[in-house]
């Protein structure tokens, strides 16, 4: 994970190369992370899908998606456990979209 900013950081799983190379036998996933102010003095975290996997052919894409909605719900999952989560709101597999935590 790499921050860009106070509130802003991009995380990366696997490589570009070998997933294009590779295909189906390499991972590449990246994800942006947004943290920021609600009026009500809470925080929102907001993950975002910053790649499509499609690199890697359609079988990429697919366990791209996968994986995202997996981690998602990891992190809701966490975040419940430690209570701290209020609530989420879900915008999957698009690219560009985005998923609230």
């Amino acid at each position: 994970m790499v921050w860009l900013d106070g509130t802003t950081a991009d995380a990366e799983r696997g490589s570009k190369l070998a997933n294009a190379v590779a295909g189906d036998f390499a991972t590449y996933m990246k994800v942006g992370v947004r943290v920021h102010e609600t009026d009500a003095g809470r925080a929102a975290f907001r993950l975002e899908k910053l790649s499509t996997g499609r690199i890697g052919g359609g079988v990429g894409g697919t366990r791209t998606k996968r994986n995202f909605r997996s981690l998602c719900n990891q992190l809701v999952q966490a975040f419940k456990e430690e209570v701290v989560l209020i609530s989420t709101h879900d915008a999957w597999d698009e690219p560009g979209r985005r998923s609230n935590f």
